[in-house]
């Protein structure tokens, strides 16, 4: 981390806005911080340190505590600092919690705490910014994983304060440790210590486990060992041979019965089959009647199918007579109609003969229109030239009258651009205030926004929170009822182990759990009894349970996280806006915007406005000239108007005055041609509709005299037609037309009877054979009994499900037994290879942990095998510190037999030839052996690859307790880091520094407050 600029407001001795840019240093990285005493020079530190983490330097003051006394009321503290990781640039605000003053109205209103981080991309103007995180907390979090470290650890390697110089060299073993554990990340060896044990511990638990599942089963089956249940498996395969004998005897039995009940159900099926034989054949005999009876129907139905097309030729010839019939009727109605239209048609053309003198009349009348044609035509010619100079003089006068009007509204207009311009000239200079108060306005709705965000987060967040609180319970009540059935496999595995051993007892046989002979009350096994299986699924399901249940508890605790930052986040943002957060922050933007606009807009028109005063004003020059030349148009509009009325009344003279215009004399004469061709037009076709009227009664004279013969035609074939169906009747033996159609059917119903007929004779002649062949089967035999012989064997196969219950019950023993057998030899197995397993795992876990002799874990190894090559480092600058008297070991014997070892450290003193702890040093030997530490780790730090970089130190004061050659060696050394880049900043009250160092920051205070600036 190297810083880059640190901006202070209110903030210790600075009253206002102090800006420390770092960047003014150029190539003299190394420089020194002076000032009197409460200049402000720790304050710097403080700064850094606020800005990153949120404390002082120190770590003992807040950021109330840190406030100026020199500040304005109304201004915030506030602190900016912008820092580099190798090439990337962060900036980091932070606004402490404080009181200020309100911004509106009087009093005091309390500023929360406000921090924000930012990515800085690209330089100078062109830089960008871009938000990672916001919120107090947050922004620490987000620090901690950019720089690696938290506050405390950054005051022990990066910022050495006052009073805190020699924490790291003096820090305890566990405290080094952490450290280091941080710079170099060796968290990965920590995690193989833990799994190294974590594995060792679960197989010591398995092996107990096993060794506890033994014993439980040697306890269920009633026996000491292996070797006695070996034993009873052996007398229990005995007594199965025997039962299995008994088995297969029953068998045989039962299967001779099964063939005896078979052969009895043949014969009966039999002795049915002829009695079913013989009620069918006496079934089709009683119908014997009624199909006779059908017969004759039949007969009578294929003689009357013989006249169907007699009665068919009938019922057509009916239908045509009729026809022919209504076809004459129709026919003479026509008849009668067109005698009466002929005579109407000759009558309206004798109306039209008699209209003759009327026509004669109309084509006088047209030739007399025809001849006053050519005088009216030149009347209207006169007319037109009359009214063509009215309007003349009409738009004369309008224009004379339009010229006088635009010549007014051009002084006007002229008048009223003048004052436009003296009002737009004032609005464009209230621009400036207006753009201030629309960037007050945008800045307000920003926050707002932010806080309308973070508001939103903080409501998901409490819905995430509800869900999985719900969640949470619910797999907690899943994991209780997961142990809860796990207990009760565990009750039903142990019942059912109960129940095998009592299988196994014999009448006058020792029990092999109690040793009795006798056995009043033996277990019973239940339905619900669990097997192996069973119970391992119910262990699986409990775990399985219980780990739902801890992410569940995980997931709340990290969602209750969120819901804490969002809340933090919303208060900072709430108390930014302070009482400005229920203005109508809407009517404030909108007012601010329309006055920004309309400033805009009147500075934007000054100039057209301008052009447009000087148009206006040469329109007015324009409208003048206009106005004269229509005056001069309007006098000569009037003198052409009255030569063109004298024309007029001239060619008027002896034309009638109702046919004085072309148009009246137009449509008379059109009305006279038009009434003269219509009444043409209406003899011709009088005459035309006579001529058709009387060629259309000849047709229909034609056409009844016609259809009179056809008539008669039709009503001579039907009585034939009925004469001839008559004769069939009578000679069939048909009574009449009604006889016959009672008996009359059609060809499907025919076919159908025919069929019905011959499936009676086919039916009766099977089963006359069916009873033949019946009889034939049960000659020679007697009815069976068949109920015996299925009481023969039903007590046949009771014999069997006894034989079988007793092979099955005595093998479920052997099972029972043999399962034992197979478990115990399993978990032998299982128990020697967890013992094999565990005894290599503890002792490599043992030795990762520090169980050795000595008292050093695996991380602990890595780590004094990196703080070998930080204190070579070390040693190179504190020998030439100590003019060569002192080098820094590594304690390789723990003083404490029972705490941790491998990181403490000592002093090997050249001048004594003897090796001591750090403690015996004294004040300026501890800081030199301080200093030359923080420079070594710093370089190791950095040379090991993915390391944290350490490209800035600061150290304040520690100098003072130094001999001038002491601080010689020790400012030269502290020079030699220029060359590798990195940044040194010094604080100190000794004078000889400001000589020695060429680059310093002064702090400079007054009444008013510090001033800080770069001397170079």
């Amino acid at each position: 981390m190297k810083p880059v600029l640190l901006r202070l407001q209110a903030f210790g001795p600075f009253a206002g806005v102090q800006e420390i840019d770092f960047r003014r240093l150029g190539g003299n990285s190394f420089f020194l911080i002076h000032g009197p005493t409460g200049s402000g020079k720790t304050s710097v530190l403080d700064g850094m340190c606020f800005a990153l983490f949120g404390d002082s330097s120190g770590g003992e003051r807040e950021g109330r505590q840190m406030r100026s006394h020199h500040a304005d009321a109304a201004t915030l503290t506030q602190l900016e600092f912008e820092f580099a990781l190798g090439q990337a640039r962060y900036r980091v605000l932070r606004v402490p919690e404080q009181t200020r003053k309100a911004l509106r109205g009087g009093g005091e209103v309390n500023q929360k705490p406000r921090a924000e981080l930012f990515a800085v991309e690209g330089e100078g103007a062109d830089a960008t910014e871009r938000p990672l995180a916001t919120g107090w907390s947050k922004v620490n979090e987000y620090i901690v994983r950019l720089l690696g470290f938290d506050s405390r650890q950054f005051r022990q390697v990066i910022v050495l304060p006052q009073g805190r110089f020699f924490e790291f060299l003096k820090a305890s073993s566990q405290e080094r440790e952490k450290i280091l554990q941080v710079l170099f990340g060796t968290e990965l060896y920590k995690r193989v210590e833990e799994s190294l044990k974590r594995a060792a511990d679960e197989l010591q638990a398995r092996g107990r486990a096993e060794r506890e599942r033994r014993a439980a089963l040697l306890e269920q089956a009633a026996v000491v060992d292996e070797a006695e249940l070996a034993t009873r498996e052996a007398g229990q395969r005995a007594v199965l041979e025997e039962a299995r004998a008994t088995a297969a005897h029953s068998a045989v039995e039962a299967r001779a019965a099964e063939d005896r009940l078979a052969q009895a159900r043949q014969d009966a099926q039999r002795f049915a089959e002829h009695d079913a034989a013989a009620l069918a054949l006496q079934a089709l005999r009683s119908q014997q009647d009624q199909e006779s009876a059908r017969r004759q129907a039949l007969a009578r139905m294929k003689l009357a199918a013989r006249l169907r097309p007699l009665e068919q030729h009938w019922q057509q010839a009916r239908t045509e007579s009729v026809q022919a019939r209504a076809l004459a009727a129709q026919r003479t109605q026509a008849l009668e109609r067109a005698g009466q239209e002929e005579a109407a048609a000759r009558s309206a053309c004798e109306r039209q003969e008699a209209l003759a003198p009327r026509r004669e009349q109309l084509a006088g009348r047209i030739a007399q229109l025809a001849e006053l044609s050519g005088r009216v035509g030149l009347l209207a010619q006169a007319q037109a030239d009359h009214a063509a100079a009215r309007q003349r003089q009409q738009r004369a006068s309008q224009q004379l009258e339009q010229a006088g009007r635009a010549h007014a509204e051009a002084g006007q207009a002229c008048e009223s651009l003048q004052g436009e311009l003296a009002r737009v000239g004032a609005e464009a200079a209230s621009l400036e205030a207006a753009g201030a108060a629309l960037r007050h306005a945008q800045s307000l709705r920003t926050q707002r926004l932010e806080r309308d965000r973070l508001l939103a987060l903080c409501q998901t967040a409490r819905r995430q929170v509800d869900t999985l609180q719900s969640a949470c319970e619910a797999r907690r009540a899943r994991a209780e009822q997961a142990m809860q059935l796990w207990q009760q496999a565990m009750a039903h595995w142990l019942a059912g182990q109960s129940a095998r051993i009592a299988r196994e007892l014999q009448a006058g046989q020792p029990c092999p759990v109690c040793g009795s002979h006798e056995h009043p009350s033996p277990a019973h096994a239940s339905g619900d009894a669990a097997s192996d299986e069973q119970l391992a699924a119910a262990e699986g399901a409990r775990d399985r349970a219980a780990d739902e249940h801890r992410q569940a508890q995980e997931a709340l605790a990290a969602a209750r996280l969120r819901l804490a930052q969002a809340e933090g986040g919303l208060e900072t943002a709430q108390a930014a806006l302070g009482a400005e957060a229920s203005d109508d922050l809407g009517g404030v933007l909108t007012a601010a915007t329309d006055a920004l606009k309309r400033a805009q807009a009147a500075a934007a028109g000054l100039p057209q406005l301008r052009q447009r005063l000087d148009a206006a004003r040469q329109r007015l020059q324009e409208a003048a000239t206009a106005l004269e030349r229509a005056q001069a148009d309007g006098a000569d509009a009037a003198r052409e108007l009255q030569h063109r009325a004298t024309q007029c009344a001239e060619r008027q003279a002896g034309i009638p005055a109702e046919l004085a215009q072309p148009a009246a004399l137009a449509h008379a004469l059109q009305q006279a041609r038009l009434e003269a061709q219509a009444m043409h037009q209406a003899l011709k076709q009088a005459q035309d509709a006579a001529a058709q009227q009387a060629s259309a009664l000849a047709r229909a004279i034609a056409f009844a005299e016609e259809s009179a013969r056809t008539r008669t035609q039709r009503e001579q074939l039907e009585q034939a037609r009925a004469g001839a169906f008559e004769d069939g009747l009578r000679e069939l033996g048909f009574a009449d037309a009604d006889d016959w159609r009672a008996a009359h059917a059609d060809d499907p119903t025919i076919a159908a009877q025919e069929e019905h007929t011959a499936a009676f004779d086919r039916a009766f002649a099977a089963a006359s054979e069916r009873v033949v062949r019946s009889q034939a089967a049960v000659q020679d035999l007697l009815r069976p009994d068949v109920a015996a012989a299925e009481i023969a064997l039903r007590d046949a196969q009771a014999r069997q499900t006894a034989a079988s219950d007793a092979v099955r019950d005595v093998l479920a023993k052997l099972q029972n037994t043999s399962g034992f057998i197979g478990s115990l030899a399993r978990i032998a197995q299982s128990f020697d290879d967890i013992e094999r397993r565990h005894a290599d795992l503890r002792t490599l876990a043992d030795a990762a942990v520090g169980q050795n002799p000595q008292r050093m874990s695996f991380q602990r190894y890595v780590l004094a095998t990196l703080l070998e090559e930080v204190l070579a480092a070390t040693t190179l600058r504190l020998r030439v510190m100590s003019r060569g008297r002192y080098e820094m070991r590594r304690r390789l014997v723990a003083m404490d037999a029972r705490s941790a070892g491998g990181l403490d450290l000592d002093v090997f003193d050249h001048y004594t030839g003897t090796t001591r702890g750090v403690d015996t040093l004294s004040g300026g030997e501890s800081f030199l052996a301080s200093l030359a530490l923080a420079l070594g780790l710093s370089d190791v730090v950095q040379s090991h690859a993915g390391g944290i970089r350490l490209d800035a130190i600061f150290v304040d004061e520690g100098f003072g307790t130094l001999d001038p050659e002491a601080l010689d060696f020790a400012i030269r050394t502290l020079k030699d880091l220029q060359r590798s880049g990195r940044m040194v900043g010094i604080i100190s009250h000794v004078a000889e520094l400001r000589e020695w160092m060429d680059a310093r920051l002064e702090l400079l205070p007054s009444q008013d407050g510090s001033r800080a600036r770069f001397v170079t």
